[in-house]
């Protein structure tokens, strides 16, 4: 499958529109497992999905304590909350 991107939109050169319905909404609440954690501390952080990073097949994920933008890769959604404007 090859991905062009133009004009903001991603075109297939099958012409076939891609399946986007697994996707969580953007700003969806997001479970991050981190890695190195021992014994009672927490192993999940808590941010917001903002989208998917194409060339590390990871998720782009909105940390609000740091105001950063970090690529994830063991992400856990809350399908049922989103960001609230």
């Amino acid at each position: 499958m090859c991905l062009y991107k133009t004009s903001g939109k991603l075109l297939m050169v099958t012409g076939a529109k891609p399946d986007l319905s697994g996707l969580p909404e953007w700003g969806a609440t997001a479970y991050v497992l981190l890695r190195g954690k021992a014994g009672l501390d927490s192993k999940v952080e808590t941010g917001h999905f903002v989208g998917i990073d194409w060339q590390s097949k990871g998720h782009r994920i909105y940390w609000p304590k740091t105001s950063r933008v970090t690529v994830e890769r063991s992400v856990r959604y809350n399908r049922s909350e989103a960001l609230q404007p």
